[in-house]
């Protein structure tokens, strides 16, 4: 047999000293924190991922012009593609960057040979220039 208990308590005033839980402001402010936090991450991995792309254009370009220069050097020093004056690779059918090079003889058994790669980008062309000197 089930028995009614009446309660005794008159809800209005009993006061509630020791809650557990957190209110509807705290988990607003920490959902807000949690929001900045996640934010801020997606902004680093953007700037890291831009960052990234930079480096590895400009490795392909410090590539392309390390061989270019490793195929002059091989040449014999008297070749008409080692003559004193500017060249570039326009010939090729459609680069994947533009290569010009200048040599300057700097003596009869000397010259200086400038190797300059330029790509074009969105926005603007970025080019990179590798020195070296060539000896007879």
């Amino acid at each position: 047999m089930v028995q009614a208990v009446k309660n005794n308590f008159d809800d209005t005033n009993v006061k509630m000293t020791n809650t557990n839980g957190f209110t509807l402001i705290e988990v607003l402010i920490a959902m807000t924190m949690l929001l900045v936090g996640m934010l801020s991450l997606v902004a680093m991995q953007t700037s890291a991922v831009k960052g990234n792309n930079r480096s590895d254009l400009l490795t392909k370009r410090i590539i392309a012009g390390s061989n270019h220069i490793e195929t002059l050097l091989c040449l014999s020093f008297d070749d008409p593609v080692l003559a004193a004056g500017s060249h570039d690779n326009k010939d090729d059918n459609k680069p994947k960057h533009l290569i010009t090079w200048d040599i300057v003889d700097l003596s009869s058994d000397k010259k200086s040979i400038a190797v300059t790669i330029a790509e074009n980008t969105q926005k603007q062309t970025k080019s990179l220039t590798i020195k070296t000197i060539r000896i007879r």
